[in-house]
């Protein structure tokens, strides 16, 4: 058996694709309406940057996630919120992708936004506000989560604390296992961290989470390696020197895809994460699933605004 293929050594626990009702992977998160400006260069404290373009598109952690997974094949729901005005518009943006489902819980405040900025070398900083992304109700997703009953849940940072805490108890008591992307980081994520099956981190986020600077793929080596237990495989994310991996008695590097050039990374994490998730339900072992989240990513960056879902 491949190394790592910790979250599919019994084939059974997953969905027979007969069964047409079946999910693999049911996502908990974020939806944001997302604004991006174009800039040639990062503007220094006190300075003002004329931009070149804004753009209006839909995204969130949560949002992009679901969408790389079910770009896999897999069949995904997403459980996420927003505010009424904003649903028909958000199920309209995602309706070419069969196997996705949105349950989106009406909330009385505003959708999720993000402001975005890239610059001419592909690089980008993001600001947040989560708005409706913190209401999710626990009944909402307890509902949501009984209901499918799925192998594997996705979960990440841009929603509340407490609503991923009950997302993981419940997972612990239906035997659920749970991919963790804990970003952005926040305190009081030690608990999740302990809980989950698989947990993607980038050199950034495993620096803060350990203290320790990482700056090679030995470095994230040795973190993977000390974040890694018999239930829990790590993989943590290097940007252009690729991706490390760690289990209880495994470890490995998968190199990056070489980009021909890096137009814009936004959302390249993202892409990553759920193309991996993806294929780890499908049954792939985690090497294979890497290199293929590794070019996904990759490929992502090449083309400007190419993680775009435009608003109708």
């Amino acid at each position: 058996m491949e190394n790592g293929a910790l979250l599919v050594t019994n084939r059974s626990q997953f969905p027979d694709s007969a069964n047409e009702g079946s999910v693999d992977i049911l996502v908990v998160g974020s939806v944001n309406i997302d604004t991006t400006t174009y800039v040639d260069h990062f503007p220094n404290p006190g300075e003002t940057c004329t931009s070149d373009e804004n753009r209006v598109s839909l995204g969130g952690k949560g949002l992009n996630q679901a969408l790389a997974a079910a770009m896999t094949g897999a069949r995904v729901v997403l459980v996420c919120s927003a505010n009424p005005n904003d649903i028909d518009s958000i199920k309209q943006a995602t309706r070419h992708l069969s196997n996705l489902t949105l349950e989106i819980q009406p909330s009385s405040h505003s959708t999720g936004s993000a402001w975005i900025c890239v610059s001419h070398t592909g690089e980008n900083f993001v600001i947040v506000n989560p708005g409706a992304n913190q209401m999710l109700t626990l009944d909402f997703l307890e509902g949501s989560i009984k209901k499918h009953a799925p192998p594997l849940v996705m979960l990440q940072g841009e929603i509340s604390s407490k609503a991923n805490s009950r997302v993981m108890t419940l997972c612990q008591e239906l035997n659920i296992r749970v991919a963790l992307n804990p970003s952005p980081m926040r305190e009081g994520d030690s608990s999740l961290i302990e809980s989950c099956a698989v947990l993607l981190l980038n050199k950034h986020e495993a620096s803060e989470l350990t203290g320790r600077e990482i700056l090679s793929p030995a470095d994230a080596t040795e973190v993977a390696n000390n974040l890694a237990t018999k239930n829990r495989t790590v993989v943590i994310t290097m940007g252009s020197e690729g991706s490390v991996f760690a289990g209880p008695l495994f470890s490995g590097l998968v190199p990056a895809w070489k980009a021909s050039s890096i137009k814009d990374t936004t959302g390249a994490g993202d892409r990553f994460a759920g193309i991996l998730c993806g294929w780890l339900a499908k049954g792939q072992g985690l090497q294979s699933s890497l290199v293929r989240a590794s070019e996904a990513a990759g490929k992502l960056c090449e083309i400007l605004q190419a993680n775009e879902l435009r608003l109708s």
